[in-house]
Parts: C-alpha cells; structure tokens; sequence
C-alpha cells in the first residue's frame, strides 16, 4: 500500500506544478471497456477518436501484475509540429457506470511524427473497472 500512496503523492505534486500552463490545448480522445487485464480495442483503431487534432492514441490496454494496475499505450503526435507538453489522462469507471476516479501521465518535448509509449498508473484494483477513457491533450486538465 505504500507504493500506491507514493504514487497518488506524485500523481497529486505533479498536478501542482503543472497547473495554469497558458499554451493552446489540442485533445482528442479514447476509451475501452477495460477487459480486467484484456487487450480489448488495441489491435485495431477502432478504440481511437483522432478529433483532427493531431494526437492520436493508437493503442492501449489495461495490465496488471501482482503488485499494480496501469493503462499503457502508444500516441502519436501528427500535429504538424512538436509539442512542448503532452498529457494523457485517463477516467475510470465502475460495473455500474460510475466515474471512479481520474489518472494521468505526461511527456515533454515530443517531435512532429514521433510515438511515445505511454503508462498511466492506476490507483484502483483491476476488480473495480468496468471500463475507462483516455483524453489526449497538449495542455494540462
């Protein structure tokens, strides 16, 4: 339990830190209906909402092992230009379709054309999700 405490400390300081970045935003968005461990949606494109925006969440899957939960995947930025930050957040939901809670993770500096592979720690028991979204975004929520 400590581990997760650790994580949810960080996840909480690096929200700090970031907050009131004033650079224009693009998003686009994704979501799956979490499997508990299954690779459902990452071996087509049909779990991706490409919004025009330029970044585009390729693939994704819920992992688990014995010790943590987290979302991983892959997005390309097809922005036309490199972005200085780039976030990528993820809402879980429960069996009865009940947000229960929000995670995220960030990259910075990230070329016009490259991927980043992703993971975004998750601080609920794989039990719990039912399905999740992902949001893509060039500016912090």
């Amino acid at each position: 339990m400590n581990r997760r405490k650790f994580i949810a400390a960080m996840v909480g300081a690096s929200t700090i830190s970031i907050a009131g970045c004033g650079e224009e935003e693009t998003t686009t968005t994704s979501s799956d209906d979490g499997g508990n461990g299954d690779d459902s949606g990452s071996d087509d494109d049909s779990g991706s909402d490409d919004s025009g925006e330029g970044l585009v969440i390729e693939e994704h899957e819920l992992v688990e092992d014995e010790f943590s939960v987290q979302i991983e995947g892959i997005l390309l930025n097809d922005t036309g230009e490199e972005q200085s930050y780039v976030e990528v957040k993820s809402t879980v939901y429960d069996e009865d379709d009940v947000r229960v809670d929000d995670f995220f993770t960030n990259t910075t500096d990230l070329p016009d054309g490259e991927r980043w592979g992703f993971e975004i720690p998750v601080l609920t028991d794989a039990e719990e999700i039912a399905r999740y979204e992902l949001e893509a975004s060039t500016s912090a929520f």
